[in-house]
């Protein structure tokens, strides 16, 4: 008898559990649905015919999957999960709904972020540095690569090769020295 009551504790248990969390993803798509349903973008959206519609949310997703997230250092925008990051995504989506162009919009981003948004190195000396060093680099070793296996095949073809008269004698030599010491 005891048994069979934990065994109905432990199922009351997880069933409280898995209702608690269809409350909260219930409650939590709530909160979701209205905060997009308060989005200016979304609501700018509205006004705007079906493939002007998709043509904005096509060219938003596609700078936010390109410019870098100032908001989350090595990721993309779309990639960034702070809140900082959403608005911004939306504020894109305001942009390409009002008719900006994608060069427009990373220029904007740039003026307020910097150019380290746009996740490319830039024209300056420095910035063509993070260009050409990994090229630099392969290059570099590729170089050293080829100088140290010509090392080695000159050092095995240096080495006596054992042949039978090499090893008679080697063999003559090492009983010499061993008759030198024992005596």
């Amino acid at each position: 008898m005891p048994h069979q009551t934990r065994n109905l504790t432990k199922i009351a248990r997880t069933l409280l559990f898995i209702l608690s969390l269809q409350v909260t993803c219930f409650f939590g798509a709530t909160i979701m649905a209205e905060e997009t349903a308060s989005s200016p973008a979304i609501n700018n959206m509205s006004s705007l015919d079906p493939v002007e519609t998709q043509k904005a949310e096509s060219l938003s997703t596609l700078i936010s999957d390109t410019v870098m997230s100032p908001y989350c250092p090595g990721r993309t925008l779309s990639a960034c999960p702070s809140y900082q990051a959403r608005e911004l995504r939306e504020k894109i989506l305001d942009w390409t709904t009002s008719g900006q162009s994608k060069e427009e919009i990373e220029q904007t981003l740039v003026t307020l972020y910097g150019f380290e948004v746009l996740g490319v190195p830039s024209d300056s000396p420095t910035g063509l540095l993070g260009w050409y060093a990994p090229l630099l680099f392969v290059v570099t070793g590729g170089i050293l690569l080829v100088v140290k296996v010509r090392q080695m095949l000159k050092n095995k073809s240096e080495q006596k090769i054992a042949t039978p008269q090499n090893l008679s004698i080697q063999i003559a030599e090492i009983e010499q020295q061993l008759k030198e010491r024992l005596l």
